[in-house]
């Protein structure tokens, strides 16, 4: 173990509401109001004001603003674009050329008049999602104005996975605008010639948009999202186009996209991006099992292959400090991020601890929540004290309990086993059944021909009551056999009670299997397990080697223990709920979240989820309970608020979606989206002069910087 002496751096009327945020989301940077700041060189004032525009975060726009140096803003700049690398090894930064391909093709394809390329909504669209998918173009049929509509696939966790963007002329040869479908609607797109805009009659302007052009266009006229179902016979329009517009447009300031940033701008301060490496010198043990109450968890164990490979410094207290952390991005069958898990662990030895751990490499153990279903996880390690990161990754897939007959988990080989009681069990990593099994990881399944093997696994059956299960007796059978010889297979078989299993269908099995007559070679161990008399089995496997070498030696263990203050905050339950969520059961999800929030009203990720998935249900009145459950906090979602407020003033309570609003913007400063909806609100109470106010207020806080 390596000695260092370095320091370690230590929403009411959502018609009045949409139709007064979108004449502020349309609004460009040029239309906004002239801010007193200090004067900078032209390329710098450049770069703010037009080149990272759309994409560069509140906070740092005033901290760029208070430099005072050109050195300072050239380092600042430098560290913009580096938080922003998707490799930070990488000689190249992918993000940055992008971007400024993305700034080239608007200001070449979206000149409209005497207004810049990057100026236009089309300019500013492209360059905050990028090229569309695809485009359908609609410029010369009779009844309806010029129209283009974009389709876009999002992995952002801020977005919806699929969704269109509609632009329109509202006057010959004018400019695209983007369009909106609940503040403009379907007569906006219909020549005047015609007069449905006059009349408003959004019915025949659907007739006419269906006989011009086709039904989907029609369909995106009442809703910016493909899947969300929409009523031709009335016209009216969806309300969560509006809200994706808002978000689309403020992307930068999402609380989503803003937590990724600062978790690259920790990971950029604290690793430097030419000590990360790739996994060759960490190896990945990942394995499935159910916790006492039956739920599947991803347990893994990331260990080094040196006990060199983690710092541990020697201070002038005398006594021995380290510190690493452990990143895992959880990733989707479609690819899409459903959540992070980052912990940090820190600690102190002494002499005597140290000198017991020195020569041993380390083990960091964690577990995961997830639905059945395939996921890919995305680790860094890292050492915090010698800014080294190590990157790997594992794909995994959580299968379902049983509908009848029984699985097997993946083997779990094991160096040694200790008992654990209540407190820890089902806390701590590899823990299950009241035993903490200390994992081997693949690579250290290199055995010498006198040792043992020790395997465990899990057993799951649909539950049924244990005592049902007396006298009932399953068969295991234990086959290892080198794959490319012929015959040779050791077997070893016993039985198992079948009454072990618990009342929800899961039972730990172990077994040390002696490989004292097996001669050097690579192995194929095969454990298969039915019920006695019946030919039906489950299987699994793992390869291990038997060759003239040393024992595996010691590890050193560490995992997060702040796990128990997460389950006391119902993080398990939300991180459960988000991969359901990701699979489209929402039914399920609502459960967990629930459940996370009975544990911590304060949850606001379960919160906003919930209000999510009631609201776009119709249950208004379970919205609006969430939104007496807990107050408003720093950390509670604007789209959250929004909608709590809109099922309040549904409910008839437009004086608790007033007070509601008025609250977070007591808590958490001006927004304009908040000001907006307050302003319809007061409109809707008949206080104009209230409104007319907010309104304005609302407007300036939602434009787009100014770049005059």
């Amino acid at each position: 173990m390596k000695e260092s002496v370095m320091n370690r751096i230590p929403a009411g009327c959502w018609r009045w509401y949409c139709a007064l945020l979108l004449l502020a989301l349309l609004a460009l940077p040029a239309a906004s109001a002239p801010q007193k700041r200090p004067k900078i060189a032209q390329e710098y004032r450049n770069w703010l004001d037009q080149e990272v525009v759309y994409i560069i975060t509140r906070e740092e726009r005033n901290e760029f603003l208070k430099l005072t140096s050109n050195d300072a803003r050239d380092k600042f700049i430098d560290k913009f674009w580096a938080i922003r690398n998707p490799t930070p090894d990488s000689p190249t930064n992918e993000y940055k050329e992008e971007h400024y391909r993305r700034l080239a093709y608007a200001d070449a394809r979206f000149y409209e008049g005497n207004r810049e390329g990057w100026r236009t909504d089309r300019g500013r669209i492209y360059i905050t999602l990028g090229a569309p998918k695809q485009i359908d173009r609609h410029y010369a049929e009779g009844n309806i104005r010029p129209m283009e509509i974009w389709f876009y696939s999002s992995d952002s966790p801020a977005l919806p996975p699929y969704f269109y963007i509609l632009f329109y002329q509202r006057e010959a040869g004018g400019n695209f605008r983007i369009y909106s479908p609940y503040a403009d609607g379907p007569n906006k797109l219909i020549s005047a010639m015609r007069g449905t805009e006059e009349t408003g009659d959004k019915v025949a302007a659907l007739t006419l948009l269906r006989e011009s052009t086709n039904n989907e266009v029609a369909k995106v006229s009442l809703s910016l999202l493909p899947d969300e179902p929409v009523d031709m016979t009335t016209g009216q329009a969806s309300l969560e186009s509006d809200v994706m517009l808002a978000t689309i447009h403020d992307l930068a300031n999402n609380p989503m996209v803003k937590d990724q940033l600062n978790r690259r701008r920790e990971l950029l301060e604290g690793v430097r991006s030419q000590l990360i490496v790739e996994g060759s010198s960490l190896d990945i043990l990942t394995v499935v099992l159910r916790d006492a109450s039956g739920q599947p968890r991803v347990h893994y164990m990331l260990r080094m292959h040196s006990p060199d490979d983690v710092t541990v410094e020697k201070r002038e207290d005398d006594r021995f400090h380290y510190s690493v952390g452990c990143r895992v991005l959880v990733f989707g069958e479609n690819q899409k991020l459903i959540y992070t898990q980052e912990s940090t662990v820190s600690g102190t030895l002494d002499q005597q601890q140290f000198d017991q751990i020195k020569t041993r490499t380390m083990a960091y153990e964690g577990w995961l929540p997830l639905a059945p279903g395939k996921y890919r996880l995305n680790f860094l390690f890292s050492d915090w004290i010698q800014k080294m990161g190590r990157r790997a990754e594992a794909q995994v897939e959580v299968a379902p309990r049983p509908e009848s007959g029984m699985a097997i988990s993946g083997i779990l080989p094991f160096r040694r086993m200790e008992r654990r009681d209540s407190s820890t069990e089902d806390i701590e990593p590899f823990t299950v059944g009241g035993v903490k099994f200390v994992p081997m990881t693949p690579r250290q399944l290199i055995l010498p021909m006198a040792s043992d093997l020790k395997i465990a696994y899990q057993l799951w059956e649909p539950a049924e009551k244990p005592e049902s299960l007396k006298g009932q007796k399953l068969e295991v059978s234990y086959a290892f056999g080198r794959p490319a010889a012929v015959g040779g297979v050791k077997t070893i078989s016993e039985s198992v009670a079948r009454e072990q299993f618990d009342r929800f269908g899961s039972l730990v099995n172990g077994k040390k299997l002696p490989l004292n007559e097996l001669a050097y070679g690579d192995y194929l161990l095969t454990v298969a397990v039915g019920a006695s008399g019946e030919r039906q089995q489950a299987f699994s496997t793992a390869h291990f080697r038997v060759s003239d070498v040393e024992p595996p030696g010691e590890i050193w263990e560490v995992w997060d223990r702040g796990l128990p203050e997460d389950v006391r905050a119902g993080v398990p339950e939300t991180e459960r709920a988000l991969s359901l969520l990701n699979q489209g059961k929402d039914n399920e999800a609502r459960l967990w979240l629930r459940a996370a929030l009975a544990r911590n009203p304060a949850n606001e990720t379960a919160r906003a989820k919930l209000v999510d998935i009631y609201f776009e249900a119709g249950k208004f009145k379970e919205v609006a309970a969430l939104a007496d459950s807990s107050p408003i906090t720093r950390d509670t979602p604007v789209p959250a608020v929004l909608r709590m407020a809109e099922s309040q003033d549904k409910l008839g309570s437009v004086k608790q979606a007033i007070e509601l609003l008025e609250e977070h913007e007591k808590e958490n400063g001006r927004s304009g989206p908040i000001l907006l909806a307050l302003a319809s609100y007061y409109r809707e109470i008949g206080n104009i002069k209230k409104a007319d106010e907010l309104t304005k207020q609302g407007q300036a806080a939602t434009g787009a910087p100014d770049t005059n």
